[in-house]
């Protein structure tokens, strides 16, 4: 039988691989289905859509989004049941995150909560041998007037048992020719309860369902990059889980098994909290060019009491020099206009990212997502907005919040702010004698246009 997955990815060029749907995918040829997949990297046209669910003419169509490309998907399913008579099924983290508002959409007729792999399987053998699909785990399904709601499957124990992600179905090779890029996951699920993500949520949902953080076997991520170096032209590994050093143990046998095969560098996600000097070296001595750590904020109050992030200035501190010592490049994230933050503590995250002096930087605009703790916060205390169904990214500098302690001006200022600091410390390393200029220019023309005017000089200089 065959699915087309359709997936709005509308951040960048030519979009990005997506585990959630490689691993499906993966699992319905190992067991003789045939997949597709849409993967809409640009604002989407009826006709471009249409004509390539006739070519394929799939049995189900299956969407999956973030919350913000949700818009996308809301108008594609209208134009496919406009159009065609074919079940759609919508899965993914907003389903999973906001179910009840995904199934009351009135074009989609089921939805997927969790992990997806077993649950499509079941679906698609069902609907092959004609059979009812009705009491399949993990699945809402409409029933006329009613939604039957069946219970969450347990969770995958042992992740080893899935075939690796199947990336021809994003046309992996054109995704490489804008960054020679693999991204890689070690595992699923993550211990911590930070307020503003979603991990705490899932966890309630498999409460009782198996063992919730889930590390792959060494020797199975060395096969899908072995794999990978044969297949495509890779120039870095990218692990992308939230955290990647939660197991010290784990760490030193990758970091061995790792150097003894690959050359390819590799970039991680850690937390402060999770590494020492002795990691730190380990995994640079193994290929590990680049070390991200989440500070969010230089406020360890906001830090504590709103975010649920429970490490010291000090340690942040010294975890960036720890990496730096061990010879890796530092990554730092940060977000402003947060719930109760003041123009103090955003000046905080300003200085304390000038103390660590990262090499790369990443500032967001707080957004608050359906089912997170920090999303109830804000509709509590009434700081929600209709500009939340505008937002189509990650990397907005528009808040879409009403705060009583930051304006919106101050909270894009402070963006701005943090958003320079990387350039600012080149330019006082490399480029002094244009300094004098810069303060001028961003007196006149603000920080984010002198940013980009003398980015523009220095590769004229170079």
């Amino acid at each position: 039988m065959r699915v087309l997955f359709i997936y709005p990815d509308i951040c960048s060029v030519k979009g990005s691989f997506y585990h959630g749907i490689g691993y499906i995918s993966a699992v319905l040829k190992k067991h003789g289905h045939e997949t597709n997949l849409i993967h809409i990297t640009e604002i989407p046209k009826k006709e471009d859509i249409t004509k390539k669910i006739k070519d394929f003419n799939p049995a189900i169509i299956g969407f999956t989004s973030t919350t913000n490309q949700f818009q996308f998907v809301d108008q594609v399913a209208e134009w496919v049941k406009q159009d065609f008579n074919i079940p759609i099924i919508c899965g993914g983290i907003h389903t999973t995150m906001d179910p009840d508002s995904v199934i009351s959409n009135k074009n989609i007729d089921m939805i997927c909560i969790g992990e997806g792999e077993y649950a499509m399987l079941e679906l698609m053998n069902a609907i092959e041998e004609n059979k009812s699909y009705d009491k399949i785990q993990n699945l809402w399904i409409k029933q006329g007037s009613k939604i039957k709601k069946n219970t969450i499957r347990p969770l995958i124990k042992n992740l080893e048992s899935l075939p690796h992600a199947d990336r021809d179905v994003f046309n992996f090779s054109s995704l490489l020719e804008e960054s020679k890029r693999a991204d890689v996951i070690i595992g699923r699920g993550c211990p911590f309860a930070c307020s503003y993500c979603l991990n705490h949520k899932i966890k309630e949902i498999y409460k009782g369902k198996g063992e919730f953080v889930r590390i792959r076997p060494v020797n199975d991520i060395i096969s899908e990059i072995r794999d990978l170096v044969k297949k495509y032209e890779i120039d870095i590994i990218n692990f992308v889980d939230d955290t990647c050093t939660l197991d010290s143990g784990w760490v030193k046998q990758f970091c061995e098994k790792y150097s003894k095969e690959f050359s390819i560098p590799f970039e991680m996600n850690m937390r402060v909290e999770t590494v020492n000097k002795e990691m730190l070296q380990l995994l640079k001595n193994a290929g590990c060019r680049e070390a991200r750590f989440g500070i969010e904020s230089g406020s360890e109050w906001l830090r504590k009491n709103i975010l649920k992030r429970y490490m010291s200035n000090e340690k942040i501190i010294q975890a960036f020099q720890d990496a730096r010592d061990a010879g890796m490049k530092t990554y730092s994230y940060n977000m402003v206009g947060m719930p109760f933050e003041t123009p103090e503590m955003c000046q905080e995250t300003v200085e304390i990212n000038r103390k660590i002096k990262p090499d790369y930087i990443q500032v967001s605009v707080f957004y608050p997502y359906p089912g997170t703790e920090l999303y109830n916060i804000c509709r509590e205390n009434n700081f929600l907005t209709k500009e939340n169904d505008k937002i189509t990214g990650y990397f907005e500098t528009e808040s879409v919040l009403n705060l009583p302690t930051l304006s919106k001006k101050q909270i894009k200022n402070f963006w701005t702010e943090i958003d320079c600091i990387v350039f600012e410390n080149t330019l006082e390393k490399d480029y002094r004698k244009l300094k004098p200029l810069y303060r001028i220019s961003s007196k006149i023309l603000g920080k984010r246009k002198s940013k980009a005017l003398f980015t523009w000089i220095k590769k004229r200089v170079a």
